[in-house]
């Protein structure tokens, strides 16, 4: 293996499609549980680790890095309610 050809692998997306729509349709209804369910240790756990995948899997994929910030500001959030939880 070339230097080039490091380089062109680098870029190439080993994330598909499908992989992505489960894990948002996953999210999707993990937030709805935890909008039901707001103390449910268990649900925002299950969410908190859906969205750090999330947040791994859609920065190796082009055409899905730009959700990364939003991901990344609800992870935030969570974390901070769970804070606020604690106090």
């Amino acid at each position: 293996m070339g230097l080039l050809d490091f380089f062109k692998n680098k870029n190439a997306s080993t994330i598909n499609e499908e992989e992505i729509l489960a894990l948002e349709l996953e999210i999707d209804e993990l937030e709805v549980r935890f909008e039901q369910e707001p103390d449910a240790i268990y649900v925002r756990t299950a969410l908190l680790s859906a969205l750090s995948k999330a947040a791994s899997t859609y920065s190796q994929h082009p055409k899905w890095r730009n959700k990364v910030p939003n991901i990344i500001d609800r992870l935030n959030e969570l974390r901070a309610q769970a804070r606020s939880n604690f106090q």
